[in-house]
């Protein structure tokens, strides 16, 4: 088994891993899930697996278990991980020309990009 992790690599594949962060994010926002600083990068991380699904399944559940807590959330945000890295598996790597097709579309998409990592940052800050 192999797994990698890209991103800013190329601008393709990091639209392809800021749509696949979406799958996550959105099932952990109905969910009612905190949106810390630990679920952000744990979601970030599975926007840039690359890799067959076997991998990318056996890898988030080793990550479920690196942080690991005896709580009903910590279940939610695991089933929610594992089903998002399925999910992800299954969207074509083509979705990214949809945000490519122009410049107005590539300067959101960096925007976006950047608030995101601040803001992982900052609420990396806020905790100490």
């Amino acid at each position: 088994m192999e797994l990698t992790f890209k991103f800013f690599d190329e601008i393709h594949w990091s639209v392809y891993g800021t749509i696949c962060v979406l799958i996550p994010l959105i099932l952990l926002i109905i969910a009612k899930q905190p949106l810390n600083s630990t679920n952000l990068i744990f979601i970030s991380l599975i926007g840039m697996m690359k890799g067959d699904i076997m991998s990318r399944i056996i890898f988030t559940g080793f990550l479920n278990l690196l942080v690991y807590k005896s709580t009903v959330n910590w279940i939610i945000q695991s089933i929610i991980y594992i089903i998002s890295t399925i999910v992800t598996y299954y969207i074509p790597y083509d979705i990214s020309n949809l945000v490519l097709k122009d410049n107005l579309r590539i300067f959101i998409f960096k925007i976006t990009v950047f608030i995101w990592i601040f803001y992982i940052l900052y609420l990396i800050w806020k905790k100490k």
